[in-house]
């Protein structure tokens, strides 16, 4: 709405909501009859009686969006005046005990709970609120579960469970975050300028990484960004985002006109005005949150506002700048000096960031603290208008000793000439000025044109995902829910016709894409946009780029998922080169377990442990013993020996794994989710069914809820599982699981893969056990030379098939065409041991 609309809606506005409600003329007269005045009166009638009686009936937030400072350690204050049927300490839900109340909020109640089985671990445990379970609030509710399956960063407070109450109400464990709301952290430590925009910039990238993630936030503000004591920032509280690119099975989450849950003191004008909401939205947000860090302020004075009032000062007022209402600083710095800090660049970025319009705005979050690290490394910012002075400037005060010096040489010269010589060396000491000032200049345009490559870069990417986002906005009017794989087909296609003359981007864009396909299950399609992607990496990077390394391994991961190994051991190897080249021994640990890993695919064992042995003094050399890395190479060598048929030596290296992986990231991480599942399926091999039921059928109740059913890693597990079932007798279990599996397992990977082949086998071992041998017979032949054929007849999983071939056929009374198969795959063995 621009300003002389504003004020036209305004002067209406008043005339309808002055004076005895008898003598107000109707909404049509006060219009003049123009339909879209009408409904944009009605409208902003409507939400800000509805906005003013949300703020005035919430006493735990005020307008300017600050939540009350708690006092202990999860920053939170428990709720004293709320319902009355707080769950008491100690009542059970789920897995969880109840400690204590943390929060009553709009939509829920958070507890702090602690695991009640073998785990201890605490929680913050989040319910519906008994007397708020309407449809909107459920699906709200839903849709921050999934979006918090969805995101694993280390500034986002990750998702560690999820159920139902006994009253069939949802609910979902979160990481348990100790700590300070951000502004709070920064008084209370007596952070310089310099450490607050550091933190600052983390909570930029976990905006970022959401983005990416098709999610936007929504309520970015002090209060749901916790500090640790550590100074590890992390983003709470997604319970009014929203998906960009909804899950079909979910609800929807769209929310009605004038209905959007917001804080007002931190939302954008386009929020205010009930417009099309996009990344841009968070962008203004963290802008607000920058202002407070920096000020000690808010940038508008809402407390006692009526929502019009609100509506007048965000979208159509400034901000005074920063550096202009800065108080004085906690112990370490007095108002003046702060004040000439901010003054400048700080005041330019933040007033970017909080621009009227969308496009005023940085185009990403991660532009946005881009630009922060610019100026922290004394480099021109995009914020500010990029003149030759300024620039030059900068460089100067980067270079303010050598500069110095320069001075210094070039006088004591002067000093030591002749008076005969004095013409010459003021000819010569104005060349050197001049070329000293030609040097700034260089090196200034060199590092402004770098700065504008980098800008540009992110503000295409950016612009291309946020018209991503407008496409499947469930918001906006006339807008129908699309699935996650429409918008990434669409994402797609205007790759390949719009950006066929920038390679950086479009490599950038088509990794980004090609990733989330992986995450989707759609193996095929990733794979085509990361190879492409790769090969624009080239064509812009060149090599011994770590974005091209990062690239590389990315690529043969999704290969080797596929079962291309040749060509995922090609592009490991050249990323590994890079990785030396550069002396990244973190990455170069990463990239021989991966590797590790082909070279057991291809039966190569004694290069896999050798590959294993390396990554594994790496990583404990770079990360001590206790490390996650180290837990990884742990886990990889413990798998190493189960695929070998060394079976005592994997289970202690995966109990190992598991017990650090536990400690290191909680019970529900997917690392932990893979090592529960890999000693499993050792148990298994060793004959101890209980114990390895317990631990496969929790590997598959995790994988479900944090992957969904149809990812072909839940596959896996369900064709794992149903092997121990058909041991157990459980012959209906068995099949069941199954079905799924192979479903799931033909429509990703095709005909020609050794998960399918392995399933297949567990398949034909049911068809047996049912009585429908014939047909048994043919799955358990054909999927033992599958697995030979691309695993090897060293491999666990051939062996396994062998041994269900080998049981149906004596079974059938063929012992001796079983014995004749046994001897020709021992000879297999001794001849690829050979090899």
């Amino acid at each position: 709405m621009n300003p002389d609309r504003w004020r036209g809606v305004k002067e209406i506005l008043g005339i309808l909501t002055s004076g005895p409600p008898e003598e107000r003329p109707s909404v049509a007269d006060a219009c003049g009859g123009d339909p879209t005045l009408i409904r944009d009166v009605e409208e902003l009638l409507a939400y800000g009686h509805e906005a003013e009686t949300f703020l005035e009936g919430n006493p735990w937030e005020s307008a300017s969006g600050e939540a009350p400072k708690g006092d202990d350690g999860a920053g939170v204050a428990p709720r004293a005046d709320g319902p009355n049927d707080t769950l008491p300490p100690g009542h059970r839900v789920g897995a969880y005990r109840i400690e204590r109340l943390l929060d009553r909020g709009g939509m829920g109640v958070v507890y702090l709970a602690r695991r009640a089985d073998d785990f201890d671990q605490r929680v913050a445990l989040k319910l519906v609120d008994f007397h708020l379970h309407t449809g909107d609030i459920l699906d709200r509710f839903y849709r921050e579960r999934q979006i918090l399956a969805d995101l694993e960063h280390p500034n986002i407070a990750r998702l560690l469970d999820g159920g139902s109450t006994d009253q069939a109400l949802p609910f979902f464990a979160m990481e348990f975050v100790e700590g300070q709301p951000i502004d709070r952290y920064c008084d209370d430590h007596g952070l310089s300028i310099e450490e607050r925009l550091g933190l600052f910039r983390q909570v930029c990238e976990a905006v970022h990484f959401a983005h990416q993630s098709l999610v936007v936030h929504r309520d970015i503000k002090p209060s749901n960004i916790l500090v640790t004591d550590e100074g590890v920032p992390k983003l709470l509280d997604f319970g009014i985002a929203k998906i960009l690119a909804p899950d079909p099975s979910l609800p929807s989450g769209t929310t009605m006109p004038g209905r959007r849950p917001m804080t007002p003191g931190y939302a954008s004008p386009e929020q205010l005005l009930d417009e099309p909401i996009t990344t841009a939205s968070d962008v203004y947000a963290l802008g607000v949150l920058l202002y407070r860090l920096m000020s000690g302020e808010a940038p508008y004075r809402l407390q006692g506002a009526s929502f019009l009032k609100m509506v007048e000062l965000i979208c159509h007022g400034e901000p005074p700048r920063p550096s202009t209402v800065v108080r004085r600083f906690p112990a370490v710095e007095d108002g003046p000096r702060r004040w000439r800090k901010l003054a400048g660049d700080i005041d330019g970025i933040v007033l970017k960031a909080m621009g009227k319009e969308p496009r005023q705005r940085y185009a990403s979050a991660l532009q946005l603290s881009e630009d922060v690290d610019r100026h922290l490394k004394g480099l021109p910012i995009a914020a500010r208008e990029g003149t030759w002075w300024y620039v030059a400037g900068k460089f100067a005060r980067r270079h303010t000793l050598a500069l110095a010096m320069l001075g210094v040489i070039v006088g004591f010269a002067v000093a030591a000439t002749v008076l005969w010589r004095q013409a010459v060396e003021e000819r010569g000491r104005a060349e050197l000025e001049r070329s000293r000032a030609e040097a700034a200049r260089s090196q200034a345009v060199d590092e402004r044109a770098e700065a504008d490559r980098s800008r540009l870069r992110a503000e295409r990417v950016s612009s291309f995902l946020e018209e991503l986002f407008e496409a499947a906005d469930p918001d906006a009017d006339g807008a129908a829910a699309v699935s996650a794989r429409e918008i990434l087909d669409r994402g797609r296609l205007k790759i390949s016709q719009d950006l066929a003359d920038q390679p950086e981007v479009r490599a950038e864009l088509s990794g980004t894409l090609g990733t989330v396909y992986n995450n989707l299950g759609l193996y095929a399609e990733a794979r085509e946009l990361k190879e492409e992607g790769l090969r624009w990496r080239k064509e812009a990077d060149g090599t011994d780029r770590p974005e091209l390394a990062i690239d590389l391994n990315n690529l043969a991961r999704l290969l080797y998922d596929l079962g291309d190994y040749s060509a995922s051991e090609q592009r490991l190897h050249e990323a590994l080169a890079i990785w030396r080249r550069l002396g990244d021994d973190g990455e170069t640990a990463t990239t021989l377990r991966n590797l590790a890993a082909v070279a057991i695919d291809r039966g190569r064992h004694a290069e896999a442990l050798e590959l294993h042995r390396e990554a594994l003094e790496l990583s404990r050399g770079l990360y001590g013993p206790d490390h996650p890395k180290v837990a990884e190479s742990l886990y990889n060598l413990g798998v190493l020996h189960f695929t070998s048929g060394s079976l005592d030596p994997a289970e202690r290296l995966l109990r190992q794994a598991l017990d650090i992986h536990v400690r290191a990231r909680g019970p529900e991480h997917t690392r932990v989710v893979s090592a529960l599942g890999s000693l499993g399926r050792v148990l298994h091999a060793r004959g101890r069914l209980d114990e390895a039921g317990d631990y496969l059928s929790r590997a598959l109740a995790q994988r479900r809820r944090l992957l969904g059913d149809g990812h072909p890693h839940v596959a896996r597990a369900e064709a794992s599982l149903a092997a121990l079932r058909l041991d157990e007798g459980d012959t209906d279990a068995a099949g069941e699981l199954l079905r799924r599996a192979l479903a799931t397992l033909r429509r990703v990977y095709g005909s020609d893969n050794w998960r399918l082949a392995d399933a297949e086998s567990v398949w034909g071992e049911y068809l047996n056990a049912v009585g429908r041998v014939d047909e048994g017979e043919r799955y358990l032949f054909s999927s033992y030379r599958d697995l030979t054929r691309i695993k090897g007849p060293n491999d666990v999983y051939t062996r396994s098939a062998l041994n269900r071939l080998v049981h149906a056929l004596e079974g059938a009374g063929r012992s001796a065409e079983a014995e004749e198969l046994q001897a020709a795959h021992r000879s297999a063995e001794e001849q690829g041991k050979g090899d």
